[in-house]
């Protein structure tokens, strides 16, 4: 992954003290998301056992976070 620190990265990463990011989509669109780095099973509950999170092991490989999408919810729309 190649890290291009842009304007508009720059600013959510700074309001978001590194808690999101900006991930453009191939026609440049910013998408917004939650940056979730790796943690351990045992700081959720001790009784999961111990180890890197499955969620952060990729092709057999660790991985230091992954990304989420940040949607903010919409109230009033019609279902």
């Amino acid at each position: 992954m190649i890290y291009s620190p842009d304007p508009l990265r720059q600013q959510v990463e700074k309001q978001s003290n590194g808690q999101r990011t900006i991930i453009y989509s191939p026609k440049g669109q910013p998408n917004y998301v939650f940056i979730v780095p790796r943690f351990n099973l045992e700081t959720i509950d001790k009784n999961l056992g111990s180890g890197i999170h499955p969620a952060f092991i990729v092709n057999n490989k660790a991985i230091d976070a992954f990304f989420t999408l940040a949607i903010l919810p919409v109230y009033g729309m019609a279902s």
